[in-house]
């Protein structure tokens, strides 16, 4: 009789078990998906076109527990360095970059910005507002100003001049450069801070 009982408190034991394996594999499962809105993947940002590998991504790709290192590290996040395209769609784009200065908390930015060679052709036409263009950095130039500490612009002398970096203060800022080192040679940027 007591064999019975065993076996069926076994067979109990094994139900709740496979139970609560389900309901442990939905939980990693809602968890990848919220780190997957932390961290978009790189398909996620895939008109961004870093120049250097970025230090967060490169520790967050290691390992969960990296991730989470990463995630919640600010002074990781203090520096983005990127490529603008005419393939980075421009909402994605400016939330994807609010995302990541938005981890660096308070710690003094480093942002670096270069045109690519094929937005020359696109922004000669006009500015338009279906790509990402140097005017759509104004706005992160402007929300971020007190906490810059590092500027470089590699883009053509109008270009910069549409961020109206003049109409800001730069409290922290100790070194900028702004100028273009494209194929054609433009000469220096005649902007003052």
């Amino acid at each position: 009789m007591a064999t019975v009982l065993l076996r069926h408190r076994l067979k109990e034991l094994d139900v709740l078990i496979a139970e609560q394996k389900r309901y442990l594999d939905e939980l990693k499962q809602e968890k990848s998906d919220l780190e997957s809105t932390l961290l978009p993947d790189q398909t996620y940002c895939h008109g961004l076109s870093f120049r250097t590998l970025q230090t967060p991504l490169a520790v967050a790709s290691v390992s969960r527990s990296w991730r989470e290192i990463a995630l919640s590290t600010a002074p990781l996040w203090s520096k983005i360095a990127f490529e603008i395209t005419g393939r980075m769609d421009p909402d994605v784009t400016e939330t994807y970059v609010r995302k990541w200065l938005e981890r660096a908390a308070s710690h003094p930015l480093s942002l670096e910005f270069t045109l690519g060679r094929d937005m020359a052709d696109i922004l000669d036409q006009e500015w338009t507002d279906d790509v990402f263009t140097p005017r759509c950095l104004r706005n992160l130039a402007h929300t971020y100003s007190d906490i810059i500490q590092c500027l470089v612009l590699d883009m053509r002398p109008y270009d910069i001049r549409q961020l109206e970096l003049d109409s800001q203060l730069f409290p922290i800022l100790r070194s900028a450069g702004f100028g273009s080192r494209g194929d054609r040679d433009l000469g220096p940027a005649e902007i003052l801070l």
